[in-house]
């Protein structure tokens, strides 16, 4: 991806330099999903990189309980889901294998449905993630991309306004970010992946069943002229 990426860590300390904690916390972060990461060795990335993911849920769950933050996020609330999602090529691997292996037939049905009639998610304030299923939930939600699980806005409002463009980005619950960031440094995710906005992308795999049968099989094909870098 070229030298001008940096490190997860790196952006971090530039991120938190006023946050001294914060950046203690993303050591923390670094050691147990490390841990998690080398428990896996010998296994194939995706189940790799789905079993960090769980770490980071689990951290970021008690960063929750230790702030006593009141997050509006909830089931149904998918101002998230309107704004640009972007995905990396693991992130990618794992949604297909959900669509391919998990999704009972109707669900399948409809995920490929969406994907191919969608547009660039957030293009529009009504552009969504083709993941958002017709009940305004995520369809794939455990294996949702690590940038949902840690986007936990601290205004509804504000995130509303934005998901419209009308507002400045919403404030963020930053522990959150910091385990986003501690697990993209395990996986080295800003040095091997480039980011993908998630519509294209499984658009692009969806319109050839022999790129489907190659991403479940852990194959992803070439895609990088759609990497944003």
């Amino acid at each position: 991806m070229g030298a001008k990426i940096t490190t997860a860590r790196q952006a971090i300390t530039v991120y938190f330099k006023d946050r001294p904690e914060l950046l203690a916390q993303c050591d923390v972060a670094v050691a147990r999903i490390g841990a998690a990461w080398n428990a896996t060795q010998g296994g194939s990335p995706a189940v790799r990189f789905h079993s960090v993911m769980q770490v980071a849920d689990q951290e970021i769950a008690a960063r929750k309980r230790e702030s006593r933050a009141v997050l509006p996020c909830k089931a149904g609330c998918h101002h998230c889901c309107v704004q640009e999602v972007l995905v990396s090529i693991s992130e990618a691997v794992l949604l297909v294998q959900f669509i391919e292996h998990q999704m009972d037939g109707a669900q399948r049905a409809a995920a490929i449905h969406r994907i191919e009639a969608s547009g660039v998610s957030g293009a529009t304030a009504s552009t969504p993630c083709a993941m958002l299923a017709s009940d305004k939930t995520c369809s794939a939600y455990l294996n949702r991309p690590l940038a949902c699980r840690s986007y936990l806005a601290l205004s509804e409002p504000a995130c509303r306004s934005y998901r419209d463009h009308r507002g400045q980005p919403p404030p963020v619950f930053r522990p959150a970010v910091v385990v986003d960031v501690a697990v993209r440094e395990v996986a080295r995710l800003y040095r091997h992946s480039g980011n993908y906005e998630v519509n294209t992308l499984l658009k692009r795999i969806y319109a050839d069943p022999a790129k489907v049968a190659l991403w479940a099989a852990e194959q992803p094909t070439d895609e990088s002229d759609l990497a944003r870098g």
